[in-house]
């Protein structure tokens, strides 16, 4: 035998199913937010002005679009506020990347090296023909090519801890 509710009672227990919903919806916000305090203590938003540090150990500032580049940033540490705090965290990941040199001959024309970038925010060692000009001789004077594929990997894993180090990432 099928029970049959009263339309009042059914309408009664439909808001309190709405009520309860709101009220999970509103805890289920309370603990994503927690959990974003938790893994960064700022998050941009689409327009604000952000500084990073490039491979190179320039601190620059870009305009965060929501791009995977921004969150890549982000989600390696490499994204810091443009206020003066921000700033001054910013140049100090800076001197740490930025404490480069030479660690090869200066290779001549053709010559397959290894260079360390980053992309994505994440360190790696891609192959490269050596060519003479002003963009591989910067690579050069700040350490981050190579004439022999595992010193390079080797110093790519040195870069990579030093940034980690630097977000307090051990």
């Amino acid at each position: 035998m099928k029970k049959t509710v009263e339309p009042k009672t059914l309408e009664k227990l439909n808001a309190e199913l709405e009520c309860i919903e709101a009220k999970r919806q509103e805890k289920l916000a309370e603990v994503a937010a927690i959990k974003e305090a938790e893994e960064w203590p700022w998050k941009p938003k689409t327009g604000d002005r952000y500084l990073y540090v490039t491979s190179d150990g320039l601190a620059c500032d870009l305009t965060w679009v929501d791009s995977e580049y921004d969150h890549a940033r982000r989600n390696r540490g490499n994204c810091f506020p443009d206020t003066p705090q921000g700033r001054a965290e910013a140049e100090r990941h800076s001197r740490i990347v930025g404490l480069t040199r030479p660690r090869c001959k200066m290779p001549k024309e053709g010559d397959e090296v290894w260079h360390i970038d980053i992309n994505n925010g994440f360190f790696e060692v891609n192959p490269w023909r050596w060519r003479v000009g002003t963009f591989d001789t910067y690579k050069w004077l700040t350490g981050r090519i190579f004439t022999d594929e595992a010193e390079a990997k080797a110093a790519c894993k040195d870069f990579d801890a030093a940034f980690r180090l630097v977000q307090g990432d051990r």
